[in-house]
């Protein structure tokens, strides 16, 4: 898994001839899960909870809520949050297989779920990394009231005044975070071998899809 990161078309032609999914998917959930579960359990869970309230821009919600909603609420994010990532992930990577395979129906290839699968799974060591970065900065920075979203200077919005602009564009600038363009540029080259395509094709799969559904989701919830 680690050479993926510097060589991944070797691992994803490697991985094409024979899939190994539920071993890397149960590691994968478990770290990502312990990963959330330390930054959940170490933060200032109102002070967060609060910050979280603000940048999706309901502050008018957050004022509203009564202090018992409130406590629960707070539980839900503490608790949730680490249960969500043990269940998604796995989920997650599925429904992209899926996404994958059908597209090889569509381009006349035979190819199996699981090889449609090996695109998401074989690129997450990605995400690894960027925990892993993560980690390290929870175990040497106080960041008991730091989004989680924040906690690296990873993406754009890093540097940017969030009280001195547009929420939406803020949000928008978050998404361009380095280490989700290095998985999806991954994610290309594992789509052109799974798929037979050029990377020109694979990146329009990849990208297209990605833009769309966050830009979909900051014109719908923000």
């Amino acid at each position: 898994m680690i050479t993926v990161l510097y060589n991944p078309r070797a691992v994803f032609e490697d991985a094409l001839s024979s899939p190994k999914l539920l071993v890397p998917i149960l590691i994968f959930a478990c770290l990502t899960t312990l990963y959330v579960t330390f930054y959940f359990f170490s933060v200032d869970a109102p002070a967060v909870f609060e910050k979280e309230m603000l940048a999706a821009g309901k502050e008018d919600q957050l004022e509203s809520i009564p202090a018992e909603n409130r406590e629960a609420a707070i539980k839900v994010m503490k608790y949730g949050g680490p249960l969500a990532s043990l269940i998604t992930i796995p989920l997650w990577f599925v429904a992209l297989g899926f996404y994958f395979w059908l597209f090889a129906r569509i381009f006349g290839l035979q190819r199996t779920l699981s090889q449609g699968m090996i695109v998401p799974v074989y690129a997450y060591p990605v995400a690894i990394v960027s925990m892993l970065i993560g980690f390290i900065i929870m175990l040497s920075t106080d960041f008991s009231t730091t989004l989680l979203a924040d906690l690296m200077p990873s993406n754009a919005s890093y540097f940017l005044d969030p009280d001195t602009m547009n929420l939406k564009w803020y949000k928008f600038w978050r998404l361009l975070d380095i280490f989700v363009l290095w998985k999806l540029i991954v994610s290309t080259i594992g789509a052109s071998v799974v798929l037979r395509t050029s990377y020109v094709t694979s990146a329009a799969l990849i990208f297209v899809p990605w833009l769309l559904w966050n830009i979909g989701a900051l014109v719908l919830f923000s």
